[in-house]
């Protein structure tokens, strides 16, 4: 291949490349391309694994077509720094390729270097951007919601490429450009099939750490939900998983296990690292599996009871989030200390009956009729605590179903009457108007063993 020559004069514009050359060009540049993709994908898995540790090994997971996309990208990235180095050290020689003062070879080198450090710079300043958005907010949709600036990137530096080695094309350049563009992606695409790194093993290790994942439970998810609170190391996480019939309890702190071989002696273990003055705002975060029996999860409320446990939260599904992934969403309520009667004529007595049947106040409903039943009876007598009743073989996920129904009636009306008095939703007030409208619309929920 040669430039294209104006004179006969081999000093103006000429440059002469053996196949040799072309050749150990075209090696060392896959070469490059496998070293540098190898680099780029163990630095970015080494990335996952530190942001793993350091937030409860929740593992960030890319869906199978999502990832093959972002390996093609690290190719494609790895081809084209291989390609520049190797261009910029193949040309630049004067002995064998003319004088270094060629005007023409000084072009092209000098447009290489321009746009290869411009774009490289921008490149790194993105990519670092994008790398911490990524890590940052746990999502798979990354590549997506990103897709096309990455095509843009990808054009930007096949141009870059094509812009380097036209001038070497003296006939058929559009024919040339199409194969380079082919070559360039093909080997890209090639290499990102190379399995550098075992990830299927490595994420396996990281997730059996996991206690969501290595007991596997399934949370339940509501639209009746509330952040959890900000200060982690008051964090008391309480794992529920039914195992033949068996109750599993696991405990930990700040994603460390708690010595004690009970649930009170955990506890006990837990309160030494902490001052006595932080007792009462300990979050006791339980992360129950929809299928725990009901009364095993009675028990262990009962435990936290006698061990002066106020602030409780059920962990919920994040849909948009694997799901050992713990999540800030979460259902909150208060362990009530003092004993109340739950014989009171006025308490909503709501029992939950087999077959999705609800009997509330002797009268047999279905689910979809609970949340009717009561808003007219609190139209009719007011507020009152509901009381919740369960069979023996009662499951979390259909107690937890009544109990989002209970709060979100409550929650309608506190909304309600919140347009009503400030035309602002509840939720919009600031904590001093809020107060009063929840112990007005109060919610209290009695569990009958």
């Amino acid at each position: 291949m040669k430039l294209k020559n104006s004179s006969n004069n081999k000093k103006h514009l000429l440059l002469d490349i053996s196949k040799r050359r072309i050749y150990v060009g075209l090696f060392l540049c896959v070469l490059f391309s496998i070293i540098f993709y190898a680099f780029l994908i163990t630095t970015g898995k080494t990335y996952i694994l530190f942001n793993a540790f350091s937030n409860d090994y929740e593992l960030i997971s890319l869906p199978e077509k999502v990832a093959e996309y972002y390996s093609f990208l690290l190719a494609f990235i790895a081809v084209y720094f291989s390609f520049s180095l190797i261009f910029n050290f193949m040309l630049e020689r004067p002995k064998q390729f003319l004088s270094k003062y060629n005007y023409k070879r000084n072009t092209i080198l000098n447009q290489q270097r321009v746009t290869n450090w411009f774009l490289i710079n921008w490149f790194f300043r993105i990519a670092t951007l994008f790398g911490i958005l990524a890590i940052d907010h746990k999502t798979s949709s990354f590549f997506i919601d990103n897709f096309y600036l990455i095509i843009l990137l990808i054009i930007a530096f096949v141009g870059q490429m094509w812009i380097s080695i036209r001038c070497f094309f003296d006939k058929n350049k559009l024919q040339w450009f199409f194969v380079s563009i082919f070559t360039f992606l093909t080997l890209a695409f090639l290499i990102s099939k190379i399995e550098v790194i075992d990830n299927n093993a490595i994420d396996k290790s990281i997730l059996a750490r996991n206690t969501i994942y290595r007991l596997n439970i399934k949370r339940v998810n509501s639209d009746i939900h509330q952040g959890l609170p900000e200060h982690r190391s008051l964090y008391f996480n309480i794992y529920l998983k039914e195992k033949e019939s068996s109750l599993i309890i696991e405990t930990d702190f700040n994603n460390s296990l708690l010595k004690g071989n009970s649930l009170k002696g955990k506890i006990k273990n837990f309160k030494k690292r902490i001052s006595e003055f932080e007792y009462p705002y300990i979050n006791y975060i339980l992360h129950v599996d929809a299928n725990v029996n009901v009364k095993h999860l009675f028990e262990v409320k009962k435990s936290l009871k006698e061990e002066g446990a106020n602030n409780m939260y059920y962990s919920l599904l994040d849909e948009k989030l694997p799901f050992y992934y713990k999540s800030t969403k979460a259902f909150g309520f208060k362990l009530l200390q003092n004993n109340i009667k739950e014989n009171d004529p006025s308490f909503n007595r709501i029992e939950i009956l087999n077959n999705e049947k609800i009997l509330f106040q002797n009268d047999t409903l279905s689910k979809a009729d609970l949340e009717k039943f009561i808003r007219n009876r609190i139209n009719k007598v007011g507020v009152s605590p509901f009381v919740l009743s369960v069979k023996n073989n009662t499951n979390f996920k259909e107690y937890f179903n009544v109990l989002s129904i209970t709060k979100s009636v409550i929650n309608e009306f506190r909304n309600e009457y919140s347009k009503k008095a400030y035309a602002e939703d509840f939720l919009s007030l600031p904590k001093n108007l809020r107060n009063p409208i929840k112990e007005k619309f109060y919610w209290v929920v009695i569990d009958e063993n």
